[in-house]
């Protein structure tokens, strides 16, 4: 009898430790899931900015048009 807890024993602490490592690379997947879904998400709204400060200068003069463009490369350079 004590054979067989003896081999129980040693399969469960086999399997704790599968879980344990599985465990530890499903969080290091879902970490590293989020830093890209982040950058994404930051990536689309800067997207979407320089689309609508697109559209917009667009609708103005030329003269005033460039002056805006350069000013808008200003403050996202300095920002960076």
């Amino acid at each position: 009898m004590m054979i067989y807890q003896y081999k129980f024993e040693k399969i469960l602490s086999i399997k704790e430790k599968e879980k344990t490592d599985a465990l530890a690379k499903y969080n290091a997947a879902l970490k590293k899931f989020e830093e890209v879904a982040e950058k994404l998400y930051k990536l689309l709204k800067k997207k979407k900015s320089c689309l609508s400060f697109n559209r917009r200068s667009c609708e103005m003069d030329y003269p005033f048009r460039i002056f805006v463009i350069i000013s808008y490369l200003w403050t996202t350079w300095k920002n960076s």
